[in-house]
This record gives structure tokens, C-alpha cells and sequence, in this order.
């Protein structure tokens, strides 16, 4: 069984930047990891869809993210983001961190 990575579009207000740019995929792949994406994660930070895309990551909606992943890479939670944002923890899957 693999390990799926999720990558979630930020919510935080003025956030542009991405947890995981796409020059990481491989590693991760080569290691056993599954990496889904939220489609338009990485376009504030300048990375298309189609980076993620072509270096084996998969795109999937938000929902599917947080259900689906085991360990879910983000720039800002909740707590780091005091001026709004949408906090994670309360959505990700039981066992996810």
C-alpha cells in the first residue's frame, strides 16, 4: 500500500505560495508515494496544473484531498493564519495528518 501525498489549494487571504512544487513529484513516486493535487494549487505560485501533471502527480478536487490523503503537505494552517483561511485539521480523513 502506498502512502498517498495531497497537495490543497491555500485558502489563507494574500497566500500565493505552494506546499509542493512539482520538481518534487518524482522523489516522492520513486519512494512509493501517490501525489494528488487540487487543481490550481500551484497557479498563484506559478506552477500550472500541467507541471504537476506531467511529473506523475494527479489532479482532484479539494474534497478529494482531504478524504483521500494520508499526509497532507500545506504552507499555513489554522492556527498560523489569523486573519482567516479555511482550517484543515477538521477535514482530513480519520488517521490523516
Amino acid at each position: 500500500m502506498s502512502v498517498i501525498v495531497g497537495i490543497p489549494k491555500e485558502t489563507a487571504r494574500n497566500e500565493r505560495r505552494v506546499a509542493l512544487v512539482p520538481a518534487h513529484i518524482p522523489a516522492l513516486k520513486k519512494s512509493g508515494c501517490e501525489v494528488i493535487v487540487e487543481t490550481g494549487a500551484g497557479a498563484q505560485a506559478g506552477y500550472p496544473d500541467n507541471l504537476y501533471v506531467e511529473k506523475g502527480a494527479r489532479l482532484v478536487s479539494r474534497a478529494e484531498v482531504l478524504s483521500r490523503s494520508d499526509l497532507v503537505l500545506a504552507v499555513r494552517t489554522a492556527s498560523a493564519d489569523p486573519e482567516g483561511g479555511t482550517p484543515l485539521a477538521g477535514l482530513l480523513r480519520e488517521g490523516a495528518y
